[in-house]
């Protein structure tokens, strides 16, 4: 009889919630953070645009996180078996609360298998195990805070996510096209051709600086 009284004010917090006035508090700081959060992304240039919408990269969901007292963490990577060199990571979003750390959100990313474009076989395992991890942590935040970023404006699936779609609508390669005085250098062609660039993805000489 103890335990059913028990479960049924638990179950009777959970439905109920904040209060009115708690909700609406937590919107206007969620608001102030997307604000915070914009300024951020902009100055450190933390977004892609893909099909017309902004994706937020890596760097600012665990930024996001961090605002809101959470860490994300590696919970495991494996090899997929029948691929070259495909990995499977998960992750978790962590927040420390009064009875311990818990986890909040958990999620689950590839790297290297069908479709994933130069993941399959021009870059090496370390990469594509590191990818699958990004991709996972990325994943895991946006399930918890999701909501936060499309406050701010941005699409709520991340960049990693999105690493093989055309990042422009009608022509990939139309605005990152560039007059001579704002070519990229020799440096950057090589890096790129180093993170396994390919020239049908259209000739890195011909890529801007930016």
């Amino acid at each position: 009889m103890t335990t059913e009284i028990v479960v049924q004010e638990q179950n009777e917090i959970a439905l109920n919630g904040p209060s009115a006035v708690e909700f609406e508090a937590s919107l206007v700081e969620a608001q102030q953070k997307a604000t915070a959060m914009k300024r951020m992304i902009s100055a450190h240039d933390w977004s892609v645009n893909i099909g017309g919408n902004e994706h937020i990269k890596n760097e600012a969901w665990v930024t996001l996180a961090g605002a809101y007292g959470c860490t994300a963490s590696i919970v495991s990577t494996e090899r997929i078996p029948g691929y070259k060199q495909a990995f499977v990571a998960t992750a978790e979003v962590l927040r420390q609360t009064p009875n311990g750390v818990v986890s909040i959100g958990r999620a689950d990313a590839e790297c290297g298998t069908d479709g994933d474009g130069r993941w399959e076989s021009k870059q090496p395992a370390f990469a594509v195990r590191s990818m699958a991890q990004t991709r996972a942590i990325s994943k895991a935040i946006a399930s918890v805070f999701r909501w936060v970023v499309v406050l701010a404006g941005y699409h709520g699936t991340p960049a990693e996510e999105m690493d093989n779609v055309n990042k422009f609508d009608n022509n990939p390669r139309q605005e990152v096209i560039t007059s001579s005085n704002n070519k990229s250098s020799d440096a950057q062609v090589n890096y790129l051709y180093n993170l396994g660039y390919a020239d049908e993805e259209g000739p890195a000489t011909e890529l801007n600086k930016k």
